[in-house]
């Protein structure tokens, strides 16, 4: 488990359950969670880029290609 400093932004990664205990309870320290770094579009599969498509609430026909997707869910994200 992590910890993220409230006032600081550092990471904190106490190696015994006391210490752990301790940021957990402590109301200058919050839990941290890593975000996955996400695949990059050109290596997704077409399930991939549809669900991500979805998730983004663009309308997307099964029919479309790889390229047609990855160019909706760029132009959505404005890149």
């Amino acid at each position: 488990m992590k910890f993220r400093d409230k006032e600081t932004g550092a990471i904190l990664e106490p190696r015994s359950a006391i210490v752990e205990n301790q940021l957990r309870t402590s109301p200058l320290y919050e839990e941290y969670q890593e975000k996955a770094e996400e695949k990059p579009l050109e290596n997704m599969k077409k399930a991939e880029l549809l669900a991500l498509a979805e998730q983004m609430g663009l309308e997307v026909t099964e029919k479309a290609t790889n390229a047609e997707i990855i160019t909706l869910i760029k132009g959505a994200r404005g890149e």
